[in-house]
This record gives structure tokens, sequence and C-alpha cells, in this order.
């Protein structure tokens, strides 16, 4: 399995005990394959392991997914918890670490999980977190607004909007449209498409400090 999908922060999230090696082998698979294909048989031969040994840890596809939101989310606010809405150089590059972050991700925010639909517990689980990041966005980029964008409000929305939609659906959509890129690559892609939506919007301090930082 190609390890190189995640990013290393997330990588070193996992460690070799079993459990952890399921969460990190699954969340390859769910990210390439999607969650409503992939069986806890295709994890389980991931990992290298008997299926009875994966269902010991995790006796569903949805406790799997359960895990993966609570280790996001975990994994979110360290990321966000010293923002400095002062500093410009440190907003724009909590935002590149949260994009990286989210996806690492990905298919918690891509996908409608067909499979547990009817399960109450863990949509409004699913639903939640995607409400925080939908909350998050929107306050940073309303915050940054007051020090160096320069919009109106309804002109400030569609920029949220749009940083949502590369955010959420990026990597899924440009590794159909550039198959010959690498993870890596479009992961780069991602993050000067995010820029370059910016950018218009940025005064002069924000145009001068966004030029000096580089992924």
């Amino acid at each position: 399995m190609n390890f190189n999908k995640l990013s290393k922060e997330t990588l070193n999230c996992f460690s070799d005990k079993t459990k952890s090696k399921i969460l990190k082998h699954s969340l390859i698979l769910f990210n390439d394959i999607g969650f409503n294909s992939v069986t806890t048989a295709n994890v389980s031969k991931e990992c290298n392991i008997l299926e009875g040994t994966l269902w010991y840890h995790f006796n569903s596809k949805k406790n799997i997914l359960s895990a993966h939101i609570d280790l996001f989310k975990k994994m979110f606010l360290e990321q966000i918890k010293n923002i400095n809405y002062d500093k410009i150089e440190n907003v724009f590059q909590t935002s590149l670490n949260i994009y990286s972050l989210i996806w690492d991700f990905q298919y918690i925010f891509r996908e409608h999980f067909e499979s547990i639909i009817k399960d109450d517990e863990i949509q409004k689980k699913i639903n939640e977190v995607n409400s925080f990041v939908d909350n998050f966005i929107e306050e940073l980029m309303t915050k940054s607004h007051k020090n160096f964008l320069k919009l109106k409000k309804d002109a400030l929305n569609r920029v949220i909007d749009t940083i949502l939609l590369i955010g959420r659906y990026w990597l899924h959509f440009s590794k159909k449209r550039y198959p010959k890129y690498n993870n890596e690559n479009l992961r780069k892609k991602g993050i000067n498409l995010i820029i370059e939506s910016l950018y218009p919007f940025l005064n002069a301090e924000g145009k001068k400090k966004i030029n000096l930082i580089s992924y």
C-alpha cells in the first residue's frame, strides 16, 4: 500500500499496533475506493491479519468510520489551537495544514454513506464533523477578512463556498482529471488553487505575505 497518499503528520499518528494499523490502512482504502465499496475483508487483507482480528478491534466499518472522525477532530483541534489572526503568515500556514488534514480524511467529507444511511447515531456524528469544519472555515475567513481580505459580505460568502468545495472534493476530482499526477503533486496543485482563489481579494499586506509561503 502506498502510504505517500497520507501526509507525514497523519502517518505519524499511527503506530505498528494492530488497531492503529487497521485505522491507517482503512483510511487509505476508504479514500481510494470509497467507504461503501470497501469490505472488512479488504481491510484485513491489506493489514495482513485475519478478519476475526479486525472484528476484535472494530465490529463493523461503522466503528472504523467513527474512530476516523474522532482522530480527525483531535488532529484538527491541535492544528488550530495556536492560530493567531493578527499574524497573516500564521493564518495562511494553519489554513494549509487544515486542508492537508481534510484531504487525508477526504472520504468522510465526500461520501454519502448509503450503507449506513439509516443509522441515526453515526449519521449525527458525520453531520456534526461536517458542520464543525464548515463553521471553522467560515470563522477563519470572516476573521481574516478584518485583517487582510477586502471583500463585501456577499463576495466573502462566495469565496467561502469556493474554498470549502476545493477542500472537500479537489483530490477526488483531480485524480480523474490528472491521472498522471502523483498524490503529492495533486495536493500542491490544490493548495495553489486555493491561493489563486484568494489572491485577488487580498490587501497589499496579504499579497506580500502569501508570496513568501511555499508548500
